[in-house]
């Protein structure tokens, strides 16, 4: 071979080199070459993520694999998603890689195509319930007592799966000498609240009745009326609005004649207890994250003030709110208000955000029937008789960002929505009924929203407890349970 020939092929040789040296750095970086284009991209890549987990993904009618799963070096384009698993449903997405970036859908809930339902209150009706703090427990009343009373209340602890009877209590107690205080007739019951320690129920009844109820000792009932005329000297005798202290059992609010007190509860000699006048002048309060929000009848401003009430502070004015020419003070309002936070109020069924970054009060929706905070208190679910919306309260990220106080009907039909509520396993999804049916959607509007039946069953009542990942319904005054997992 000549010194020639031999230079040529080390030439050509080089040339390769260079050339597979390019072709290398390009396709670490992430460049392939498109066929269609006839040109270099950057490639993208997604990202999947499903529960349950080992479900298929197809990407194009492709099979490419489990979730969870990243698959990497795709060309710029839109590709047909699909995920599915023996018995589920299947996830259905048009999903668009870009260059150098991750799309991600990681909050894939896949449905089963056959639950089955288990009835937890085998022998007693359920006329209505209350789920604990945490959602592991139950109180609900009962027309089936084990004694001589007609109506009954029982607690099930869903993880021990015990049902018992708290009220009336077997026998006869006696506490201090006195008999036990007997509770009004358990039909007018109309709400039942927690302490955030699960040990004592706030029970609600008509004509502003409360009584709170010692779950450690049901002999220890407190009338929770005549205690508060007992203390303050016959002076208070109309309350309403009782709630616990957050950090506290012991300690109680409640709102009289324009003013907000708090009692000081002693366990030993309830007589002893101390009662207290904190703020007047208002017309509504909520206690919300360890603070006190209210509204001033005087001036109709929104304010808040530590659990205390030792520091105040003005978050902002209700512009339409001039509350001396429809409220008398020491009268109720003639339109409904509530509190949910010192971002959120409903007056009139008509659900008003004030946004902190551009210091306006603004109308979100009318004739709201409901609202509900997700589990991480990012975002505010609403619903009214035809449709379900959401309100991002923080800025989120991730597969796909919005902006904090975005808005979005996420659901608007003909039909009646009877309920709707958080699927706290992801906070992505909601869970609402519809007539006999039971449903879930997702957030996640790119492209198409996944909705999936979960259940047929008429007039149903429902909850959702994340610490068993198990769906909970009320039908018939008989509670059961569907296990989603």
């Amino acid at each position: 071979m000549t010194r020639k020939t031999r230079r040529i092929i080390f030439y050509i040789f080089l040339v390769f080199f260079i050339i597979l040296a390019c072709v290398a750095v390009l396709y670490s970086q992430g460049y392939t070459f498109d066929w269609q284009k006839k040109s270099l991209v950057m490639t993208g890549a997604f990202y999947f993520k499903s529960h349950p987990k080992e479900a298929d993904i197809y990407i194009n009618n492709e099979y490419l694999g489990k979730t969870t799963k990243f698959i990497k070096r795709l060309t710029p384009e839109e590709y047909d998603i699909r995920i599915s698993k023996p018995e589920y449903h299947d996830w259905q997405k048009t999903l668009e890689i870009e260059s150098k970036l991750v799309t991600e859908a990681k909050d894939i809930i896949l449905i089963r195509k056959n639950l089955l339902l288990n009835k937890i209150t085998k022998d007693y009706n359920v006329k209505y319930f209350s789920l604990s703090n945490g959602k592991k427990k139950i109180v609900y009343l009962t027309d089936k007592a084990t004694n001589y009373s007609q109506l009954a209340l029982r607690l099930i602890d869903l993880a021990e799966r015990t049902d018992e009877q708290i009220y009336p209590p077997p026998l006869s107690f006696k506490s201090g000498g006195d008999f036990t205080p007997i509770l009004p007739n358990l039909s007018n019951l109309l709400k039942i609240s927690w302490s955030l320690n699960n040990e004592r129920l706030l029970l609600s009844f008509s004509n502003n009745r409360y009584y709170i109820l010692n779950l450690r000792d049901q002999s220890k009932i407190i009338d929770f009326n005549n205690l508060i005329r007992v203390l303050s000297n016959y002076k208070v005798y109309s309350i309403k609005n009782l709630s616990f202290h957050p950090q506290n059992s012991n300690k109680v609010y409640f709102y009289s004649k324009n003013n907000l007190y708090f009692i000081e509860l002693n366990d030993s000699n309830l007589y002893e207890s101390s009662i207290f006048s904190i703020i007047s002048d208002i017309l509504t309060y909520k206690i919300h994250k360890n603070k006190i929000l209210y509204i001033k009848y005087s001036d109709g401003g929104f304010y808040k003030t530590n659990l205390e009430a030792s520091s105040f502070k003005k978050i902002f004015d209700i512009p339409f709110f001039p509350a001396q020419d429809w409220i008398i003070p020491g009268q109720e309002p003639e339109q409904d208000i509530e509190i949910f936070s010192d971002e959120i109020l409903m007056i009139a069924h008509n659900l008003y955000l004030f946004n902190y970054q551009t210091q306006i009060f603004e109308k979100i929706a009318a004739d709201v029937e409901n609202i509900e905070f997700s589990n991480d208190g990012r975002k505010l679910l609403w619903r009214t008789k035809q449709e379900i919306g959401i309100v991002w309260l923080e800025y989120e990220s991730g597969q796909h960002i919005r902006e904090k106080y975005e808005t979005e009907i996420v659901i608007k039909i003909f039909e009646k929505i009877n309920q709707a509520l958080w699927y706290s396993g992801t906070n992505q999804h909601i869970i609402f009924v519809v007539g006999d049916e039971i449903k879930i959607t997702e957030l996640d509007d790119r492209n198409r929203r996944n909705t999936m039946d979960i259940f047929s069953i008429k007039n149903s009542r429902v909850f959702y407890n994340e610490e068993n990942a198990k769906l909970y319904v009320l039908n018939e005054e008989q509670l059961f349970e569907i296990d989603l997992d």
